[in-house]
């Protein structure tokens, strides 16, 4: 019997041991996997979990475990190795997405103009996003609800274009709330995203910008501006110019929200050819889960 008693002891004694021990590493492990700080001490370890947490430098892979008795891996490496193919990882996420542009129009509706644009934009089965002028609306709301029925997103630009909209915030709210109404009756469209006129940042709302932000943002609007431009109100140009203009502000970028207006003559006759000249590209429209481009 004391012999039996003993033996069980000594067993259970050894068990517990192990599973400490087992706790310990799982412990260990966890941390190296989730706080890959480089130790200030500098140890060396022979343990195969170590190598395991980290990388093969050769590949980006995990290591094959165990390692081979007596290779030797410093936390530091360790770290490195992880850091390393962090990176790896985001480059490939990145060359994994496709490049896209999101073609935008401001200023709009006109009759010929916005038609033509929405012309093209129909035989190529692209959608676009419009940032529309509610006077403009008023005036042609046929081609508003043109834009509306074919897909396209449509924002709000201003009622009224523009300076005196940036008098004060209270003026600008009562210029975006006429636009707002006129294009809800018009197109049944309910706004989510605006583009301020001249750009978030510009000359005649610096007083006011980031309290206009501020409430746009309390009332759930998002507000977009642009990275590459066609640069058609800026001065008179061919559609030559225009597409010119277009390419050397895109900068080869991956991610793309063009500027245009499409109440240009010069851009409706120019965008077919420059979406010839953009095939690395898919467009897309702007929508709520769009991710902005904001001046900053």
């Amino acid at each position: 019997m004391v012999y039996r008693r003993n033996s069980y002891s000594k067993g259970w004694k050894r068990s517990a041991g192990r599973l400490a021990l087992l706790a310990l590493s799982t412990v260990v492990s966890v941390c190296i996997f989730t706080v890959p700080a480089v130790s200030s001490m500098g140890r060396e370890r022979t343990s195969g979990m170590y190598r395991t947490a980290g990388m093969d430098r050769a590949g980006g892979q995990p290591a094959a475990f165990p390692l081979d008795p007596g290779t030797v891996i410093t936390q530091g490496e360790m770290a490195a190795d992880m850091i390393v193919a962090g990176i790896r990882e985001r480059k490939k996420e990145k060359s994994e997405q496709p490049k896209t542009i999101y073609l935008t129009f401001d200023d709009g509706p006109s009759e010929e103009n916005t038609n033509a644009v929405l012309d093209v934009l129909k035989a190529r089965n692209i959608k676009a996003t419009f940032f529309l002028v509610g006077e403009n609306v008023r005036r042609h709301p046929q081609v508003a609800r043109r834009i509306a029925a074919e897909g396209h997103t449509i924002g709000i630009h201003c009622n009224r274009h523009y300076e005196e909209i940036y008098r004060s915030t209270d003026c600008f709210m009562e210029d975006f709330q006429e636009a707002y109404r006129t294009v809800l009756e018009v197109t049944g469209a309910e706004i989510k995203l605006y583009r301020f006129p001249g750009g978030s940042i510009n000359s005649y709302n610096r007083a006011v910008r980031q309290e206009i932000i501020d409430r746009m943002s309390a009332r759930g609007f998002t507000y977009f501006d642009w990275n590459a431009s066609l640069e058609d109100a800026v001065k008179p140009a061919s559609p030559e110019e225009l597409i010119a203009n277009a390419k050397r502000t895109i900068q080869g970028r991956h991610r793309v929200v063009l500027l245009a207006h499409d109440i240009v003559h010069s851009t409706a006759s120019c965008l077919d050819d420059l979406i010839d000249q953009l095939q690395d590209y898919q467009m897309e429209p702007l929508t709520w889960d769009t991710k902005p481009i904001q001046f900053r």
